[in-house]
């Protein structure tokens, strides 16, 4: 009886340890398709890499001209020095682009005064002196108010005050006095 008993212990361990040799074989079978899921997961995902890679380095000279061009706009609307010369250059090309003798515009005087400092930029207050039509007039008027736009790249302007003497006829010329603000950027 002990020998049928030993037999029927030793099947019962034989059966447990298939059992457990079935469950582990199960384990490990699905341990090998996550395996082999994750491994094809992760070589897209290096595909994709250097697919992307391969994309920015065909763009990327693209972005880098975009952005100069966009630093150069922006600095031509708001410069981080006060830039006195390109500012006069801008009125005489308005001057010289808009003067006609049956519609003037003439810029008599350009009268630069010390910056002022802001918090996060500088002004260049200024006062000028025009002789215009009152069509070229009110175009100077928009010019200044359309300034600071990146299409146009026009120095970033106000107008602080107008004097306006009017013509003694109808459709004369306008003398006007404003007092214009420049501003800039402080120097990063």
């Amino acid at each position: 009886m002990k020998d049928r008993n030993k037999g029927i212990i030793g099947a019962f361990l034989i059966l447990v340890a298939l059992g457990l040799g079935l469950w582990q074989w199960n384990i490990r079978s699905s341990n090998l398709i996550s395996i082999q899921a994750l491994s094809a997961e992760a070589n897209g995902l290096v595909a994709q890499e250097n697919l992307l890679n391969k994309r920015y380095e065909e763009i990327k000279p693209e972005l880098n001209a975009a952005r100069e061009s966009a630093g150069q706009q922006i600095e031509a609307v708001f410069p981080t020095n006060d830039d006195v010369t390109n500012l006069t250059r801008l009125f005489d090309d308005f001057e010289v682009k808009n003067n006609f003798d049956s519609n003037p515009f003439l810029i008599n005087s350009v009268n630069y005064l010390n910056p002022l400092e802001e918090d996060n930029y500088r002004i260049l207050p200024m006062t000028m002196q025009i002789t215009a039509s009152k069509k070229n007039f009110l175009k100077f008027l928009e010019y200044i108010e359309s300034s600071g736009s990146l299409e146009s790249e026009v120095r970033l302007m106000s107008v602080e005050s107008i004097t306006v003497k009017y013509p003694d006829t109808y459709g004369g010329i306008y003398d006007v006095g404003l007092q214009i603000n420049a501003y800039f950027s402080r120097e990063i």
